[in-house]
């Protein structure tokens, strides 16, 4: 493995926008594992599959957002995939030095089209940028390993996108708000007494 780093290899790879996705995953997956109940019937599956949902959905969150307009949404299916910059990003659970093939698969055809339809710059010829969530037995998401993987699956290089250094702050979503309608003071009045009608008409 290279000593070089992934951020190294593309000038759009900048330290803190790496460092800013590795805590967004893992702060996510984290997040999810406090909610595991194995007495409901959560299995280590269902609190992946959680843990996965919580990371791609708060990366859509923020994908545009002021400040981190350099990350976009290539797919947003469950086949997600990201940009940093014009560099194509996947993320997943697993040992960092061993990536499945169906992520390089998948990801390198994805990397591919997004060059083709938008222009983008090639990241760095034949090279895969993926970001590995590391647990430990229980399921707690340990670190977050950015790496730089060649199709056959060989490790380029890689960093801890969760080490200690600074990390800014994530941007929280704001909903728009509705623009509401100033009401006045309701007229209250009192109960009105029923009037009877005489035998002439007459009310009183």
């Amino acid at each position: 493995m290279s000593d070089q780093s992934p951020c190294d290899l593309h000038p759009d790879l900048e330290l803190d926008r790496v460092q800013f996705i590795g805590k967004i995953i893992k702060d996510a997956r984290n997040g999810a594992r406090l909610e595991y109940n194995p007495e409901a019937g959560d299995t280590s599956w269902s609190s992946g599959c959680r843990g996965f949902s919580w990371a791609w959905q708060r990366l859509l969150g923020a994908a545009g957002t002021k400040g981190y307009e350099w990350l976009s949404t290539i797919d947003s299916s469950m086949h997600y995939v990201g940009a940093i910059g014009s560099v194509p990003f996947r993320f997943y659970h697993g040992d960092s030095k061993k990536p499945k093939n169906k992520f390089i698969e998948e990801k390198f055809s994805q990397r591919q089209q997004f060059n083709l339809d938008l222009g983008a710059v090639p990241a760095h010829q034949d090279l895969i940028f993926l970001f590995a969530a590391e647990t430990d037995a229980q399921g707690v998401t340990e670190r977050v390993i950015f790496a730089a993987v060649q199709p056959n699956g060989h490790v380029v290089s890689s960093i801890d996108a969760t080490s200690d250094a600074p990390i800014p702050a994530i941007a929280p979503v704001h909903l728009p708000e509705e623009s509401g309608v100033e009401l006045g003071a309701a007229k209250v009045s009192g109960k009105r007494k029923k009037q009877k009608k005489t035998a002439n008409g007459d009310t009183h």
